[in-house]
């Protein structure tokens, strides 16, 4: 169970982390350029 549990962590923060990141970054490199 707890193997389990740790792995469907890793996986669901993963996927986050990345969509947060990109969509942040790009907006200050337009606002840096302006």
């Amino acid at each position: 169970m707890i193997m389990q549990q740790k792995e469907n962590h890793k996986r669901r923060r993963r996927r986050r982390r990345r969509r947060r990141r990109r969509r942040k970054r790009r907006r200050d490199v337009m606002r840096g350029t302006s």
